[in-house]
């Protein structure tokens, strides 16, 4: 492209010419960092109005539309990362049912506090954890509290140590 833009005003083709081999080179060899580009690869931050689309959406009687809608709003109410509930890469970081303490009660909950074993999966923060906190929201269509108290309850089977978010096949 810089070459073809160089030709249009005038220009010949510098990488032609011994006296730019250099500054090509650079150039050529630099060029992502030093021009970014906006493409269809970079994530898209999720805002209110589209998370209330997508609940709106859902119908909370099939499993996996609930778990993916509680995992939505999991993640935008808490502010963490998506490998926190993702067991793909290392189980070890993902909040599992132990993980979480509803108040008074999971079938009345008004607030919950999540443990997130570590901020990082690498060496260096791997050991830092933290608590998140989800309080009832009765001024919005769907609390993030009930949706998770409600899936909590549905897919608990006893198993305190298991992954709280897993697909059917259990991964």
């Amino acid at each position: 492209a810089a070459v073809h833009w160089g030709q249009e005003i005038g220009g010949g083709d510098m990488r032609l010419n011994p006296q730019f081999t250099f500054l090509w080179n650079k150039l050529r060899h630099n060029f992502k960092s030093m021009i970014p580009a906006i493409h269809s690869g970079m994530k898209q931050p999720i805002r209110p109005a589209q998370l209330e689309a997508l609940a709106m959406d859902i119908d909370i009687n099939v499993l996996e539309e609930h778990q993916f809608i509680t995992i939505c709003f999991f993640l935008f109410f808490l502010g963490v990362r998506a490998g926190h509930v993702m067991a793909s890469g290392a189980p070890k970081h993902c909040v599992t049912y132990d993980d979480i303490r509803f108040e008074p009660s999971v079938e009345n909950p008004q607030e919950a506090f999540i443990l997130f074993k570590s901020t990082k999966t690498r060496p260096r923060a791997a050991d830092l954890p933290f608590y998140g906190c989800l309080r009832a929201q009765q001024s919005i269509i769907f609390c993030p509290l009930k949706l998770l108290a409600s899936y909590w309850a549905r897919t608990y089977n006893g198993i305190g140590t298991d992954v709280l978010f897993r697909t059917p096949t259990g991964s």
